[in-house]
């Protein structure tokens, strides 16, 4: 028995494009506590303003990160369309050699300058003669400042972590075994992750989110912003103020969908997350139209929670903006590598 073995705090970080998801998890020797989560809008999507450093974040969230005190981890989130995902294969080399190898390859898949990226990467599968690779990009000028951003706040980040790599865990172990698709419909973009037996295997980023129902809404009830939003998100919305952007998302879905289809195998389950999963309706119409058993994604299952901290109410409306912050704090330890180059 270990006699210095202790609780491991860890507070992981997401910023989406209009809330900052933050999950603060305790390792317990007999498994992971969920000890609280926060979920936090950032700015009005009416602004749709591109500067990660406003004043008026600050102020909104200088308060929070002041009483959260301090972490054995703190993740920083990598996601959404700042990331950057490839596939690659390789010839087989050694270790020592295949970073190299990376680079050189990497020079034609990107656009932007690889000076101008910090790349991670994970081996997907060693064959005889083939090594196949996901890359992980984004650039190094977001990355440095939304480190120093909260560094300002008083919030040293000590981990950085990729979401699309970080999926797997959240899912249970009936899951594990299936070829499953996950959709996270954020606000300004929806993200399509395909995983077969726990890997990642596909992936695209959609340019449709729940912002685009809002704006729909706004139109053809004649309404602001906050109200087209308050009906978005209530029980009285009908489906036929949100039919266009829907039909647009399931028809971008539907094509990668059939895309990923042709190419390997036929996918068991489709899973929502994300703030625009919970609107009324939207599993059973896409369960209809993309011929898919559609769920939500909670992840619940690998945490250790009580009852008497978060009511079920509270947890159902929060849960789907929270499955990549809980699928990063069940990761172990995962160095985050920068592919160095002359």
């Amino acid at each position: 028995m270990n006699l210095f073995t202790r609780d491991q705090r860890c507070l992981a970080i997401d910023f989406g494009s209009s809330n900052l998801k933050l999950v603060e998890v305790i390792t317990k020797e007999s498994g992971v506590k969920l000890n609280r989560f926060i979920v936090k809008k950032l700015r009005s999507q009416e602004k749709r303003d591109n500067n990660f450093l406003t004043g008026d974040m600050a102020e909104t969230l200088a308060p929070i990160f002041k009483g959260l005190g301090s972490y054995d981890t703190t993740k920083l989130i990598l996601s959404g369309e700042n990331l950057i995902i490839k596939f690659l294969t390789v010839p087989q080399v050694d270790n020592s050699q295949l970073e190299k190898l990376i680079f050189w390859e990497a020079q034609n898949l990107f656009s932007i300058p690889l000076t101008d990226l910090v790349i991670d990467y994970q081996i997907l599968s060693r064959g005889e003669k083939k090594i196949k690779l996901l890359l992980a990009a984004v650039e190094k000028s977001l990355l440095i400042k939304q480190i120093k951003w909260l560094e300002k706040l008083g919030c040293k980040v000590s981990q950085v972590t990729v979401a699309p790599l970080n999926l797997e865990h959240i899912l249970s172990k009936q899951l594990n075994q299936d070829n499953l698709a996950i959709i996270d419909i954020g606000a300004k973009s929806t993200k399509l992750s395909i995983l077969s037996k726990k890997q990642l295997v596909f992936r695209r980023v959609l340019q449709v989110g729940s912002a685009d129902f809002t704006y729909e809404i706004q139109q053809k009830k004649n309404l602001s912003y906050r109200k087209a939003e308050e009906l978005k998100k209530s029980s009285q919305l009908k489906f036929d103020l949100i039919k266009n952007s829907v039909t647009k998302l399931l028809k971008k879905i539907s094509l990668s969908i059939h895309y990923w289809k042709q190419q390997n195998n036929n996918l068991d389950k489709l899973l929502l997350t994300g703030g625009g999963a919970k609107l009324k309706e939207l599993d059973q119409v896409m369960t209809n139209k993309l011929d898919l058993k559609v769920e939500l994604l909670t992840g619940l299952s690998q945490f250790e929670f009580g009852v008497e901290d978060f009511s079920f109410h509270l947890l159902k409306q929060k849960l789907p903006y929270l499955s990549l912050s809980l699928a990063a704090a069940l990761t172990n330890y995962k160095e985050y590598r920068r592919i160095e180059h002359d």
